[in-house]
């Protein structure tokens, strides 16, 4: 029989409890793990928090961090920084693998 393999995912509801599930449940491990933080405030913390003790640092994590409604220039003038700054030193903290991405829908 055919084994399928599945590179990443990104949980519809953004939490790790649905990934930890969904990798118990078919038996999979994930190699990439994703998740979108908008708006930045404390639930991006403590996501991550049960994140790295749900699924643990043997992974990537793929994150956004979007500027909610910044414009490019305005993130470029540096008004994102302080939620940028934030972010990392949770990584760091953390001392996860994380691909992050910022402005993932250039719409405004």
């Amino acid at each position: 029989s055919a084994q399928g393999y599945m590179f990443g995912f990104k949980s519809r509801d953004n939490t790790p409890e649905n990934i930890a599930y969904i990798e118990q449940a078919y038996n999979i491990d994930l190699p990439i793990a994703s998740f979108i933080f908008d708006p930045r405030d404390e639930h991006t913390a403590a996501t991550m928090e049960r994140a790295v003790k749900l699924l643990g640092k043997d992974r990537i994590y793929h994150v956004t961090v979007s500027p909610g409604m910044m414009t490019a220039k305005q993130v470029a003038a540096g008004e994102a920084d302080e939620d940028f700054k934030n972010f990392f030193a949770l990584v760091k903290k953390h001392d996860i693998n994380v691909v992050f991405r910022t402005m993932h829908e250039m719409n405004g």
